[in-house]
C-alpha cells in the first residue's frame, strides 16, 4: 500500500497530478463534450491562481490553442518577483546562515519551480542536489 508521504507531513503536492489528470481529459477522444469545458475551467482556474506561466505555455502548445498574452506576461511577472525573492533567500542563507537553512531555502525554490510547471535546467540541478542532499543526510 503507498504511502501519501506529503499528506503525513503537511507538505504540498508538487506536482499536483490533478493537472496531468485534467490534461488527459482535454486530449482524450472518449471524454464528452462537458467533461473537457469542465476540465479546462479547473485547469485554467488552477493555471491562473497559481500563476503557472510555464505550464500555461506547455498546454498552449500541447492543446494547440492560442497564448493569451496578457495572462501570460502577468504569471511571468509574479513568476520572475517569486524568483527573486527566492533566490534571494537562498543568498542569505549561505551567506549568513547554516547548512540546514541553506537546504530549506534550496527546497522552498525547488517546490516553487514544480508548483509553476518550471522544467528549466536549472531546476532540475537544484532537484538533483536536493536528492543527494536528502540521501546524505
Amino acid at each position: 500500500m503507498a504511502t501519501d508521504l506529503s499528506a503525513d507531513e503537511g507538505l504540498p503536492k508538487n506536482p499536483n497530478m490533478k493537472y496531468a489528470e485534467l490534461l488527459f481529459v482535454l486530449q482524450s477522444p472518449s471524454a464528452t463534450g462537458e467533461e473537457k469545458k469542465a476540465a479546462e475551467k479547473d485547469l485554467m482556474k488552477a493555471i491562473e491562481d497559481n500563476s503557472m506561466a510555464p505550464y500555461y505555455e506547455y498546454i498552449c502548445s500541447e492543446l494547440q490553442i492560442p497564448v493569451d498574452q496578457d495572462l501570460l506576461s502577468k504569471m511571468k511577472d509574479t513568476n520572475t518577483t517569486e524568483k527573486e525573492r527566492l533566490d534571494e533567500a537562498v543568498k542569505d542563507a549561505e551567506e549568513n546562515l547554516g547548512e540546514i537553512e541553506i537546504r530549506d531555502a534550496k527546497i522552498a525554490k525547488a517546490e516553487y519551480l514544480s508548483k509553476i510547471g518550471d522544467k528549466v535546467m536549472k531546476g532540475y540541478r537544484l532537484v538533483l542536489y536536493l536528492f543527494f542532499i536528502y540521501f546524505t543526510l
